[in-house]
């Protein structure tokens, strides 16, 4: 799902869409895809929520979410979203498992369970 259209497309980002329900606009698992071994490599997860849920947040309590996720706040103002790097597949199921269901928690007061809804591709 999504390598043979990289690959017949030329493309090296594989971008798997998460449902994490309707307060995040868009969140997703990017993938380098190498077409020479034809291997997919985890970069990050990211979570882009629909209004500015950190506006009403302290900054301790994003400090120590981003820190215990290891992860980073991208975007400004009103626009904004978590970056989360992933740094091997072990990592990639932690933060699918655990990570993310805690933030979404933390943030919204809300349980959720990760799920694939589709892909897209891109050139990096």
């Amino acid at each position: 799902m999504g390598v043979e259209e990289a690959r017949l497309l030329g493309h090296n980002i594989i971008n798997y869409i998460l449902d994490l329900g309707k307060d995040i606009a868009y969140s997703a698992i990017s993938f380098k895809y190498i077409a020479s071994t034809d291997e997919l490599i985890p970069i990050a997860i990211i979570i882009h929520p629909t209004d500015n849920i950190f506006k009403d947040l302290s900054i301790n309590i994003i400090s120590r979410m981003l820190n215990e996720a290891k992860g980073y706040i991208y975007g400004s103002s009103n626009d904004a979203g978590i970056l989360l790097p992933i740094n091997n597949s072990f990592d990639l199921y932690n933060k699918i498992a655990t990570i993310i269901p805690q933030i979404i928690k933390q943030l919204l007061n809300k349980d959720v369970k990760p799920m694939i809804i589709g892909y897209d591709t891109e050139v990096l």
